[in-house]
Formats: C-alpha cells, sequence, structure tokens
C-alpha cells in the first residue's frame, strides 16, 4: 500500500519475497526512488492513472531487476494506492 506520491505504507510478507526487501527498509520511502528502473514501465504509468483518480488500472509488465512478470491491478482507495 503507497501514498498519492509512491510513499510506501505497507508491504505484505509475499510481497518482501518477491522484491527481496524488507517492509522495514522501505517503509516511509517513495517506491519510484527505490526503484527509478520502475519509471517509465506498464506499472508506473498504471499507479500514475490510479494517483490521479482515473479508476483501476490493470497490467502486465516484464520486470528484469526481479525477472519476472507481473500482472496485477492497481486501484485507489481515499488517499492510499493499492
Amino acid at each position: 500500500i503507497y501514498d498519492l506520491d509512491s510513499t510506501v505504507l505497507y508491504m505484505n510478507p509475499a510481497t518482501e519475497r518477491m522484491m527481496s526487501t524488507r517492509f522495514a527498509e522501505v517503509r516511509g520511502k517513495r517506491l519510484f526512488e527505490l526503484y527509478p528502473d520502475a519509471v517509465g514501465t506498464a506499472f508506473h504509468t498504471a499507479f500514475a492513472a490510479a494517483a490521479e483518480g482515473r479508476g483501476p488500472q490493470a497490467f502486465e509488465h516484464y520486470y528484469p531487476r526481479f525477472d519476472g512478470w507481473f500482472a496485477t491491478d492497481v486501484v485507489r482507495v481515499g488517499d492510499r494506492i493499492h
């Protein structure tokens, strides 16, 4: 879960494993500053659209850093991105 400016507010254990990090290490930091190579990707585009209030955004993207495909939805709930 992120703030509208991509500040990490919560990360579940499955996400910690997938991203090879611990929530305590990234809490309060901006996602796209932690992962600048994600800027301009389908995830970044979906995140920005959801943050702007353009409704739920679905995306698929191969992210080399994690050597995997991601297919998910990004949705704004109040002032949070899920």
